[in-house]
């Protein structure tokens, strides 16, 4: 189903994702050749994923709505 996806949303439990444990979802998605929604706090920690290989989620300089 992976396979399937249009995009791989990691969804971490906690912040050890980005500095001491391996996410199965960023491994899963390169396995089946499905991008990654991902951000530069994501690329920097997966050093081995590149802003071509993923769909980069920029930061908005928008204000939120109330």
């Amino acid at each position: 189903m992976v396979h399937d996806a249009l995009a791989v949303l990691p969804a971490f439990a906690s912040n050890v994702y980005y500095t001491t444990k391996a996410s199965s979802s960023v491994a899963a998605a390169i396995i089946c050749g499905t991008p990654l929604l991902a951000d530069h706090e994501l690329l920097a920690a997966y050093s081995y994923l590149s802003e071509d290989a993923v769909i980069l989620k920029v930061s908005s300089c928008r204000p939120a709505l109330v």
